[in-house]
């Protein structure tokens, strides 16, 4: 699933839980400090919702343009547009 911010692949696991990777390069944030903010917000949202995901192994990659999400809400919104 794509949306102008994100990118998420998801893959069949066998596993009784959902496992989630993200990846957040440098070009979406050069400090590393900003690339973690995000990171944390993502694994928030996944926290929240996390008995609304099936099975399987998430891998969530934050495209450049991530980086003119400016607040929580606005993460929170464009991932809870994609899932």
């Amino acid at each position: 699933m794509r949306s102008p911010y994100f990118l998420i692949k998801i893959f069949a696991g066998d596993r009784p839980v959902s496992r989630f990777g993200v990846i957040i390069s440098k070009a979406v944030f050069k400090k590393a400090v900003d690339r973690n903010r995000l990171k944390r917000l993502i694994f928030d949202f996944i926290q929240k919702k996390q008995s609304g995901f099936k099975n399987g192994d998430y891998l969530i990659i934050a495209l450049a343009s991530a980086s003119q999400l400016e607040n929580r809400n606005s993460v929170f919104a464009e991932l809870e547009k994609i899932f």
